[in-house]
């Protein structure tokens, strides 16, 4: 593999003004960004490295951001912000409208609905890395490509609040969002090459030596969509003046449209069989002009090649993403009995996830976790505490492809001077 070591260059520039026109005030700005790699001072020739010489990715943005309040109860919110890229050379534009109402005192009513684009990434943009495959099955070569002027991945939410104090130890926040995003990306197969090395010798009945030759690959943007449609509430709660209450639940469902089931190995299994059969058809038509006379022994080539470009037809619209659990959220307590004691138990829980990716389909179990902190402030420069995290020791793992995590007692000091 290519060496991963990069010089790094950054150039940040920006600036902003406020202006206060009464009801309405407005911040104006720009900005301007350069982020340079070089790898060419860790790889012995061009050719060998990831990047193969200085690449820069620019960004010159204009901003805007107006808050309007016509009234002390209403107030409207408009963000927008222009970015022009170098790669890919296009203008992205993202925005923020946001309004909210205060029915009264305790009640607050707000919409939101904004855009947000991903910025250009040295890897989508600029890979340039030929990978000499060893102890894997053939195709042993892989080339791989960026595409400087792929589309960005871009996402549109709708988001719908509301916040209330029934009682005035008591706040509740509710909101509901609908989050829709396009422009994915991937490295992927654009074709893949199968050679028959010895076509003479299968001509004239010899075993074939033959398999798959090369694989091209290129940052491709998929028409991949994602729609996520959930809710969540928060609730803080003042039980006394020694005890307090936090709490915050989320429930989501995310589901994608053209969504390719397949991984990249498996579009290049796909490619070699078609590659393999169209380099067969290649050779029988060799073959044949040899018997019929068109040609002689020396016109055959030394290999025969076969490429195909294809995809399987797996497409699967409506498809329901779980590598986002379908419900997270937490609790905790402050406790204070007395003023230099402090008791803090918290817990946090999630359902199953399944994370799907190129090599396996990993699943994530749900869990329940809870941790608790004592400490105790002996002067207002020396606090000491003890710390119990995963106190039911549940290990199983939180993230795919990472270790267990059994249960942890903690002790120390925080001293100051």
């Amino acid at each position: 593999m290519p060496t991963d070591n990069v010089d790094n260059e950054q150039i940040n520039l920006q600036a902003e003004y406020d202006w206060n026109l009464g009801k309405v005030s407005i911040r104006p700005g720009v900005s301007y960004q350069s982020m340079s790699y070089d790898d060419t001072e860790y790889i012995a020739e061009i050719g060998n490295g990831y990047l193969n010489k200085e690449r820069t990715i620019d960004i010159l943005a204009g901003s805007a951001r107006v808050d309007y309040r016509p009234t002390d109860k209403l107030r409207f919110v408009a963000a927008l912000r222009a970015e022009q890229y170098n790669h890919p050379d296009d203008i992205y534009a993202s925005w923020q409208f946001v309004s909210s109402y205060k029915i009264n005192d305790n009640n607050i009513i707000r919409a939101v609905y904004s855009r947000a684009n991903q910025s250009s990434f040295l890897v989508n943009t600029y890979s340039n890395y030929t990978w000499n495959v060893a102890n894997m099955p053939y195709p042993r070569v892989m080339q791989f490509h960026g595409d400087p002027n792929h589309d960005l991945k871009t996402m549109d939410m709708i988001e719908l609040g509301y916040r209330t104090r029934p009682t005035k130890n008591l706040l509740i926040d509710i909101e509901a969002f609908y989050n829709v995003s396009e422009g994915f990306g991937a490295l992927m197969p654009t074709y893949t090459d199968y050679a028959i090395y010895n076509p003479l010798d299968v001509i004239m009945g010899q075993p074939a030596i033959a398999r798959p030759d090369s694989i091209n690959i290129q940052y491709l943007n998929l028409e991949l969509k994602s729609k996520q449609l959930g809710a969540s509430i928060s609730i803080d709660w003042v039980i006394n003046e020694k005890l307090v209450a936090n709490g915050h639940l989320t429930i989501q469902q995310t589901k994608l449209d053209n969504y390719q089931p397949l991984n990249r190995n498996d579009i290049v299994g796909h490619q070699a069989v078609e590659a393999g059969t169209n380099a067969q058809i290649e050779l029988a038509a060799w073959g044949q002009k040899l018997v019929n006379g068109e040609i002689t022994p020396g016109d055959v080539p030394a290999i025969i090649k076969g490429t195909s470009t294809s995809w399987p037809a797996t497409i699967h619209n409506n498809y329901e993403h779980q590598s986002t659990p379908s419900y997270f959220g937490g609790l905790s307590l402050t406790y204070r009995p007395i003023k230099k004691l402090e008791i803090l138990p918290q817990a946090y829980f999630y359902g199953e996830q399944v994370l799907e990716n190129q090599y396996s389909t990993e699943a994530i179990e749900g869990k329940f976790l809870l941790n608790a902190k004592v400490s105790y402030k002996a002067n207002s420069n020396l606090t000491f505490y003890i710390n119990g995290r995963n106190i039911l020791n549940m290990d199983a793992r939180e993230f795919a492809f990472m270790d267990e995590i059994p249960g942890m007692v903690l002790g120390g000091l925080n001293f100051k001077f």
